[in-house]
């Protein structure tokens, strides 16, 4: 089994060339979707400068619901004319249409599939810019996904932070504070409103009750206990199996000591070997 794997979201860009035995090589940069411009021949150059001369095509989106093996059907792979001496496909999203529920993912689902071979369970989290929360039903020998659910909290902690008034005026480049993000865990468990939440941080360190440098972490526990209290009322209430975090190792462990704190059991798969399983099996046509 040897593959070029390419995992391109919204904050990052990562290629991954895989042999038998494992990863031998890794390119790895910040210009994910949301650096590079939108229209194709925008994407296109950037692809070209990443990894190498490309063409590209819309892959599209398989609707759910879905078996998670069939994420890796050959039927559902898109071939790719290009300058390289290999083959090149694309692989298709996943979509939520039901109603006025609409959802969409790209590149989780390949994590998915090679998480719930590594470590099944019936609920993955997904930390990240666009964090994504997807069950998997499973029975009659089969896994499923009918449902899944999306929460900007990465991209609304970084506007947070970076551009809104709530941060505005607190040290640049303040250091991580343990307390703050077990507080702003507790808040979350405890308050009502989110959206009145974030803006009393800036009270908070206004009036003196929080130090304006710990403001960031604590709107780090804010906003990742918010999400745990929602996702798992919503996709795990009354269960007692662990929930999967699948992510970057800083990242999943904030969510872990989140979940912890509010008696949420969880285990942890790293998202690289999450994502090359996945790949591998795609690959293989699993």
């Amino acid at each position: 089994m040897s593959f070029v794997a390419i995992d391109w979201g919204s904050s990052r860009f990562r290629a991954y060339r895989v042999e038998p035995g494992g990863v031998t090589d890794r390119i790895t940069s910040a210009r994910g979707i949301r650096s590079a411009s939108a229209t194709p021949a925008g994407l296109a150059a950037t692809l070209l400068e990443e990894l190498a001369p490309c063409g590209l095509r819309d892959a599209g989106y398989q609707r759910l619901p879905i078996d998670l093996d069939a994420i890796a059907s050959p039927a559902a792979a898109v071939e790719v004319e290009t300058a390289l001496a290999t083959r090149v496909t694309l692989r298709p999203g996943l979509a939520l249409l039901d109603g006025d529920a609409c959802d969409v993912l790209r590149g989780e689902e390949v994590q998915l599939l090679g998480a719930h071979h590594l470590r099944p369970a019936g609920l993955y989290a997904f930390p990240g810019t666009h964090c994504k929360w997807i069950p998997v039903e499973r029975a009659s020998g089969r896994a499923v996904v009918r449902t899944f659910s999306t929460m900007m909290t990465g991209e609304l902690h970084a506007w947070l932070v970076e551009d809104s008034l709530v941060c505005r005026g607190i040290p640049e480049a303040p250091a991580w504070s343990d307390d703050a993000f077990a507080r702003g865990v507790a808040r979350a468990a405890g308050a009502g409103d989110v959206i009145e939440e974030v803006f009393r941080t800036r009270a908070r360190w206004l009036l003196g009750n929080l130090a304006p440098e710990a403001a960031p972490s604590f709107l780090s526990g804010l906003l990742i206990g918010h999400e745990l209290v929602t996702m798992t009322e919503r996709f795990a209430a009354g269960s007692a199996d662990p929930i999967a975090i699948v992510g970057a190792e800083r990242l999943a462990a904030l969510y872990a000591a989140a979940a912890r704190q509010l008696g949420v059991a969880t285990s942890i798969v790293a998202d690289e070997a999450a994502i090359i399983e996945g790949f591998g099996r795609m690959h293989d046509g699993a």
